[in-house]
């Protein structure tokens, strides 16, 4: 299909409906581990760039790009960098259920211009690893998401962060 290189593949987990942050809850588990690997290769794209943005994506809803997102962002932060990832699935977010963080504002409310984007971020778990919710489910998706404000989001995040990881809307 593409004669771009392979960076990783995940190990199929039936229940991974039941534990979607493997890398912390199960992290000696072959799935953790083929997180690990996409890590260790994204680590290698682009070597002498220190702040890097990654974009996960699908071609249809619930492919697992939320949770190859928050997996890999979490296999970033254990290695020491600090991590943010970012709900740019604004017609269904899933953050807030699978982390068990509040998701009343988020990037929404950052690109509507109704909150600051320091009091959206939230920190998970112990490592340098941060969330930012999508917020409420707002008309236009698509037309939030390809203003100058969320650029600026983008830019903004890239001067905090090592690296800023994007859960994407499919593409179908």
């Amino acid at each position: 299909v593409t004669d771009r290189p392979l960076l990783g593949e995940i190990i199929d987990d039936p229940d991974a409906d039941k534990n979607r942050i493997i890398v912390s809850t199960k992290p000696r588990s072959p799935r953790a581990e083929s997180f690990r690997g996409l890590r260790t290769n994204l680590q290698f794209l682009n070597v002498g760039v220190k702040k890097r943005v990654f974009v996960v994506s699908s071609s249809r809803p619930s492919e697992g790009k939320s949770t190859t997102s928050l997996n890999l962002a979490a296999t970033l932060a254990q290695t020491g960098a600090s991590v943010i990832v970012v709900e740019g699935d604004l017609r269904m977010p899933t953050f807030a259920k699978y982390l068990d963080i509040e998701g009343g504002a988020g990037l929404t409310d950052v690109l509507i211009g109704r909150a600051e984007l320091v009091d959206v971020i939230q920190r998970w778990g112990r490592d340098p690893y941060y969330v930012l919710p999508a917020g409420r489910i707002p008309p236009n998706p698509s037309e939030l998401l390809g203003t100058t404000e969320m650029e600026e989001v983008v830019e903004t995040l890239r001067d905090q962060f090592d690296y800023v990881i994007i859960d994407a809307p499919p593409v179908l």
